[in-house]
C-alpha cells in the first residue's frame, strides 16, 4: 500500500472532527447556550491582553497568539476556533506520535497507529474552550520528536506546551519520563532536565496561581502514551495483521460516543445545540452599558460581555455598581442554582435599579441609584 495513504487517514479525521466540533461549539455560542465558565474567563483575558489591561490568575501565556488574532476579529469565536482546530490536530500528531513509538519493522504498526489516532479528536472535543486543548497536539509533537531525535524541536516544542498553563508541568513531566526510556540516544541523555524544567514550571504556577491541577486534555495525554505503550508492546510480542490492527478503532469510536459531549455523544446536552442565534438581540439589548462598566449576566450571556474588567456570573458577586443582563430563555448549567437566581431576579426591583431595556427576552437593569 502507498506510504502516503496512512498519515492521510487521520487528516481527512482532522478534517471532518474540526468542521463538526466548531459548527457545534459555535452553535452554543451563537445560541447563548455556553457555560460561562473558561470561556468567558479567557475571553476577558485575551480582551485585557489586547487593551494592554491584564487580568487572570493563571499562567496562560499562550493567549497572547489569540488576542493578536482578536485584533483583527474582536469576537469569542475566536477561541472557540482555535481550540477546535487544537482537537482536531491531535489525530495527525498522536499518528505521528505512536509511528515514532511503535516497532518500524513490523507490518501492522502503520495500520495500528492510524486505527488509534483517527478517532482522538471525536472523544478529545468534551471542553467548549480550554488553552489545554491547544496544548494537546503540540504536546504529542514533542514527544514524536524527542522519539526520532529532533533535539532542538523537541524542547521548542516543550515550552509552546508550558505556555498554554500552569498544568502542563505535569504533560511535560510526562514527556521527560517518556524519554528517558524510550528517547531518541541523544535524547535520552536530556530527559532529566525536561523533567527538570517540568519541576520548576509547577513551582511557578503553585507561587503565582497558589494551585495545580491537571484539567482534563492533560489526563487525555497521560491515556495517550498508556496506550501507545501498551500497543507497543503488543506488536513487540504478537505479529498483527492489518483487518486486526484497525479493529482498535472500533473502542475508541465507542468510548467518544459515550464519553464525547458534542452530538451524537450521549453526554451531549439536549437542547443546547439547536437555539437560534440571539447576537443581533443582545447587541441592541445592551448598546446602552458603557464600554469600561461592570456587568452580571446569565452564564450564556457573559461571554458576549466580557470584553471589560469586571464581568461576572449572575447573581455571583452581585454589586450596586454593576449593569445586570438577564436572560428569560437562559441556559442554565453548573454552577448557577435556578432558585438562587430567580430570588436574585425578583429582589432586583427592590434594590433601587431601574430597567434600561426590556424586548420580551433581553433584560437590562442599571446600577443601584442610576436613571
Amino acid at each position: 500500500m502507498a506510504w502516503w495513504l496512512f498519515p492521510t487517514v487521520p487528516l481527512v479525521a482532522a478534517a471532518i472532527a474540526f468542521a463538526w466540533t466548531v459548527n457545534a461549539e459555535l452553535m452554543r455560542l451563537y445560541g447563548m447556550t455556553t457555560p460561562a465558565g473558561d470561556l468567558a474567563y479567557d475571553q476577558q483575558i485575551v480582551w485585557s491582553v489586547s487593551h494592554d489591561t491584564l487580568v487572570g490568575i493563571h499562567l496562560e501565556f499562550f493567549l497572547v497568539v489569540l488576542a493578536a488574532v482578536e485584533k483583527l476579529w474582536p469576537s469569542p469565536a475566536v477561541l472557540l476556533i482555535f481550540s477546535a482546530a487544537g482537537v482536531a490536530a491531535t489525530a495527525p500528531a498522536a499518528y505521528l506520535f505512536f509511528r515514532a513509538l511503535f516497532p518500524s519493522d513490523r507490518a501492522g504498526s502503520p495500520w495500528l497507529a492510524v486505527a488509534l489516532a483517527a478517532p482522538i479528536p471525536f472523544w478529545a472535543a468534551i471542553d467548549l474552550f480550554d488553552p489545554e486543548n491547544i496544548a494537546l497536539p503540540i504536546a504529542l509533537l514533542a514527544a514524536w520528536a524527542g522519539l526520532r531525535g529532533h533535539r532542538t524541536a523537541m524542547w521548542i516544542l516543550c515550552v509552546l506546551v508550558l505556555v498554554c498553563k500552569e498544568d502542563q508541568a505535569y504533560t511535560v513531566a510526562i514527556i521527560g519520563m517518556l524519554m528517558g526510556a524510550h528517547g531518541a540516544p541523544e535524547i535520552r541523555r536530556q530527559w532529566r532536565f525536561v523533567v527538570y524544567l517540568a519541576v520548576a514550571w509547577f513551582v511557578i504556577g503553585i507561587v503565582v496561581v497558589h494551585s495545580v491541577v491537571p484539567a482534563l486534555p492533560t489526563l487525555l495525554f497521560t491515556l495517550i502514551v498508556a496506550v501507545g505503550l501498551a500497543a507497543r508492546r503488543i506488536l513487540a510480542i504478537h505479529s498483527i495483521r492489518p483487518a486486526t490492527a484497525l479493529v482498535a478503532i472500533v473502542p475508541a469510536l465507542l468510548f467518544a460516543w459515550a464519553a464525547g459531549s458534542v452530538p451524537p455523544a450521549l453526554g451531549a446536552e439536549p437542547g443546547v445545540y439547536s437555539q437560534p442565534n440571539a447576537v443581533a438581540e443582545l447587541k441592541m439589548a445592551t448598546e446602552l452599558i458603557p464600554s469600561d462598566a461592570p456587568v452580571s449576566a446569565d452564564a450564556g450571556l457573559a461571554v458576549w460581555l466580557a470584553n471589560r474588567r469586571t464581568i461576572n456570573e449572575f447573581p455571583d458577586r452581585l454589586d450596586s455598581r454593576s449593569y445586570v443582563v438577564i436572560d428569560r430563555e437562559a441556559f442554565l448549567g453548573e454552577p448557577t442554582d435556578p432558585k438562587v437566581r430567580q430570588a436574585a431576579i425578583s429582589a432586583l426591583s427592590s434594590s433601587g435599579r431601574g430597567v434600561l431595556f426590556d424586548d420580551g427576552r433581553f433584560q437590562v437593569w442599571g446600577p443601584v441609584g442610576g436613571d
